[in-house]
C-alpha cells in the first residue's frame, strides 16, 4: 500500500503549517512511540529547522520539546506574518512581460500561510512587518529597545505612536544643530 511521507521542512515559516499538518497526519497523531516520532521528525528537518533543535535532548524525552521549539520558531502568527510581509515587500512590480504563473504561486503561498490565522491578527502582523521593514537602522534599534524596555507586544498602533514621538525627538535634535 501507498505510504505518504511529508516533505523535508527547512525552516520557511510560510511552509510550516502545511508541513506540520502532514507530519501530524503521518506520524504525530498516531500510536507510534515518541522515540520513533522523534526519529522521523529529525529526519524530516534540514537547515534552520534542524538548527532550531540545537540543545534539545536526542532521546525520546526530547520529542515534546522539539515540537514546542519548532512551533515557537516557525509557527507563531508574528513569525509567519512577518515572513509574509517580507515576501510582499520584495515582490517586483508587475509588467506586461512578468511571469504571472510565478507571481501567482508566490502570492498563493502567502495566502495559504495567512489563512490559518484570524484575519485581524494576520492583517496587523503583516502591516507591522511591512512598516518595520522600511525603518532605518537607528529607528529599528530604538523601536526594539522601546518594546523591550516596556515589555510590549509590537502592534501597528504602537509603531505609529512610536514613530510620531520619535519624529518629535529627531526634529528637536535637528533644531539644536
Amino acid at each position: 500500500h501507498l505510504r505518504l511521507e511529508p516533505k523535508v521542512f527547512s525552516g520557511d515559516p510560510l511552509e510550516y503549517q502545511g508541513w506540520k499538518e502532514d507530519f501530524d497526519l503521518v506520524y504525530g497523531n498516531t500510536s507510534l512511540d515518541d522515540r520513533y516520532k522523534y526519529m522521523a521528525l529529525r529526519k524530516l528537518l534540514s537547515g534552520d529547522a534542524l538548527k532550531a533543535l540545537a540543545g534539545v535532548s536526542l532521546d525520546a524525552s526530547g520529542y515534546p520539546d522539539a515540537l514546542q521549539k519548532l512551533n515557537s520558531s516557525f509557527g507563531t502568527v508574528m513569525g509567519v506574518c512577518g515572513t509574509a510581509a517580507q515576501y510582499l515587500a520584495h515582490l517586483p512590480r508587475l509588467t506586461p512581460s512578468s511571469n504571472l504563473k510565478d507571481f501567482s504561486e508566490k502570492i498563493s503561498r502567502i495566502h495559504v500561510a495567512l489563512s490559518g490565522y484570524p484575519k485581524e491578527q494576520a492583517f496587523d502582523a503583516v502591516l507591522l512587518g511591512l512598516l518595520e521593514d522600511i525603518l532605518d537602522e537607528d529607528l529599528r534599534i530604538q523601536w526594539n529597545t522601546y518594546l523591550e524596555d516596556k515589555t510590549l507586544v509590537p502592534t501597528p498602533k504602537r509603531l505609529v505612536d512610536f514613530i510620531a514621538s520619535y519624529a518629535n525627538i529627531r526634529e528637536k535634535a535637528k533644531a539644536k544643530k
